[in-house]
């Protein structure tokens, strides 16, 4: 149903950061963490940029809000995730844009079958994991796929130019 309490709009000074508080404390995080995913992807593949309209900017911001979420202590001690779930957040996650193997049932996710002797592990570039199922996401060269298990690969293979290059995807158009 509907809430009780009444939302109060109200205004801020023009040009006023610090009237915004909470608001601008949180965008200084998600702007550090964009920073610092920026950083290790530009190790990770050296001659690219990484600016606001590579294919990947999307997904660092909507990373750097899960990570947030799940890892990022607030004032109670305790993450936002730990607050709602009451545990901490454990399960696997891998680097940001790392390659890795995932695992296809089966069953696809539009009912079709994949049939039994076709490949079940699949390359793809992992970007995060889902909100409500915890399943991976692995950007492929025919767009975003969803996957409970991944498996990492070695490390000289985990970061090829190649692969990145020809992936698509975007977080609102899988």
């Amino acid at each position: 149903g509907r809430r009780e309490e009444v939302t109060v709009l109200q205004q801020s000074p023009k040009r006023s950061k610090g009237a915004l508080g909470a608001a601008e404390g949180a965008n200084h995080a998600v702007a550090s963490q964009l920073r610092t995913t920026r950083l290790a992807l530009l190790r990770r593949y050296p001659g690219h940029k990484f600016g606001p309209q590579s294919r990947l900017a999307p997904w660092m911001v909507r990373h750097a809000g899960w990570l947030m979420t799940r890892f990022q202590l607030k004032a109670s001690g305790r993450t936002a995730y730990s607050a709602k779930r009451g545990r901490e957040y454990t399960r696997e996650i891998l680097e940001f844009a790392e390659q890795t193997l995932f695992y296809v049932s089966e069953a696809t996710g539009n009912g079709a079958s994949v049939g039994k002797l076709m490949p079940r592990w699949h390359l793809g570039v992992w970007v995060g994991k889902t909100e409500q199922t915890d399943e991976h996401l692995a950007l492929t060269a025919d767009g975003v796929k969803k996957a409970r298990s991944v498996r990492r690969i070695v490390d000289a293979d985990r970061w090829k130019p190649s692969v990145l290059d020809a992936v698509r995807g975007l977080p609102w158009n899988p």
